[in-house]
């Protein structure tokens, strides 16, 4: 794996609400985790798409993941401090896409100003990596 020289400022995590959460959604999400250790979630954004299908059932994005909601995307969300965004993918109205857009670059500068403005580097993957070799009598990072 290859961080940008520069850093890594915030990871989106897309979803569809369209469908459930399945088994390749939950391994994506357990390699992140482990390819980049604990450390990651303190730059991730969970992106959920299909807004407008909650919409015409009349329901919340709140309405879905408490239905549907598994175990794994809760513990991500939680572990995220539930940063989380939902966009429509069929509207037409201009000041809902932009007030959509405008949420998710508010989340960015959240985790941009929650990180120190420190982005995710080679050298914090590195301490990870390297912190996850360690012996489990150690200090090192749980993955």
């Amino acid at each position: 794996i290859v961080v940008l020289p520069y850093g890594i400022h915030a990871v989106l995590v897309v979803f569809s609400v369209r469908t459930s959460f399945p088994q390749e959604e939950q391994a994506a999400l357990r390699s992140l985790q482990t390819l980049f250790a604990s450390k990651i979630v303190d730059y991730m954004i969970v992106v959920f798409t299909g807004g407008d299908e909650l919409e015409e059932n009349d329901e919340t994005l709140e309405d879905y993941l408490g239905r549907e909601c598994p175990e794994p995307l809760k513990d991500i969300l939680s572990l995220c401090a539930n940063r989380l965004v939902l966009f429509d993918n069929k509207t037409k109205d201009e000041r809902k896409k932009a007030g959509q857009v405008q949420h998710l670059l508010s989340l960015v500068n959240n985790v941009i100003a929650q990180n120190g403005g420190q982005p995710y580097t080679d050298e914090i993957f590195t301490e990870v990596k390297q912190g996850a070799m360690k012996p489990q009598g150690s200090q090192g990072l749980k993955v």
